[in-house]
């Protein structure tokens, strides 16, 4: 699924404040930061499977359990944050709506378990040598 950078833009809502960070003076009195908010339900290029399943991996960056927040502010001017912000959003939406495969189990073969198994054993003496010296030399 291609996202086109002008219709992710014509879906979001852009708002700006003043940012920390560089910029000297002209961060005192720029509005540089840019917050962009999408709301996943006005994506009409998805199906419903996949605005719920960025709606559930998307839960920690959602207000509202719809509208995606993301925010810019580490350029110096307003419009460079602006294009950050929306490459981040199509980042964000193209993660989303990958499917994660299934993890197939397997059974450890029988060379792998003797490996295991020697390695506790090493771990195990390595355990047991350790401990007081006047121990050791008593005996």
């Amino acid at each position: 699924m291609t996202f086109n950078k002008e219709y992710i833009e014509q879906l979001c809502t852009f708002s700006t404040s003043r940012s920390g960070g560089p910029g000297g003076q002209n961060v005192n009195k720029v509005e540089t930061k840019v917050e962009a908010r999408i709301s996943i339900d006005s994506i009409e290029i998805f199906t419903f499977k996949q605005k719920e399943l960025s709606k559930s991996k998307l839960a920690n960056k959602l207000i509202d359990g719809d509208i995606l927040l993301v925010t810019c502010q580490e350029a110096r001017s307003q419009v460079k944050n602006k294009e950050m912000v929306v490459k981040k959003i199509i980042v964000l939406l193209k993660e989303a709506i990958q499917v994660d495969k299934d993890r197939i189990s397997t059974i450890p073969t029988k060379e792998s378990r003797e490996k295991r198994i020697k390695s506790k054993k090493i771990d195990g003496d390595r355990k047991t040598n350790r401990g007081n010296l006047k121990n050791k030399f008593i005996d």
